[in-house]
């Protein structure tokens, strides 16, 4: 079940999504990584109504491998030109270029039935995570995580 949601390209989709929804802002790649599993899997990890992948028993033991996954994804956009890396006093974060929102993001909001069910998703997550740290929220899924004993449905 992890190759077919979890593949480079549908990551990286998924990367566009979440640093779309708030193009002004640029993220860290664990706050990218956090805010796509907490959508994907919203009812597990409390932020939202419904976990897009299903009842997946092994859903939380995902959230280790996939930074990795991220940061590659993340790397391909910046040089397709679809994410801007910017460096500073805090390190490394990401934005979404006007490239990436205009040309893919839009596109995608029209035309996927699973990139609006994760839009919808991250809409709630985003309205629980208001305001909370990057810290507080990885605080949350590894809790969550850790009340599933590292499985699935919470």
């Amino acid at each position: 079940m992890n190759k077919i949601f979890n593949t480079p390209f549908e990551t990286s989709l998924r990367a566009l999504l979440v640093l779309g929804h708030n193009k002004e802002r640029a993220m860290s790649l664990d706050m990218i990584v956090a805010l796509d599993f907490a959508t994907i899997y919203g009812e597990s990890t409390g932020y939202a109504s419904n976990d897009l992948h299903g009842q997946n028993p092994f859903g939380f033991s995902e959230y280790a491998s996939k930074r990795e996954l991220v940061s590659q994804s993340l790397r391909q956009l910046v040089m397709r030109g679809l994410v801007e890396m910017i460096k500073d006093e805090n390190g490394i974060s990401y934005k979404i270029s006007k490239d990436g929102y205009y040309k893919v993001v839009l596109d995608l909001y029209g035309e996927n039935d699973f990139a609006k069910e994760y839009v919808e998703s991250l809409n709630q997550v985003a309205f629980m995570t208001k305001g909370k740290s990057e810290q507080q929220i990885i605080a949350r899924i590894s809790e969550k995580a850790r009340q599933n004993n590292g499985g699935g449905h919470g």
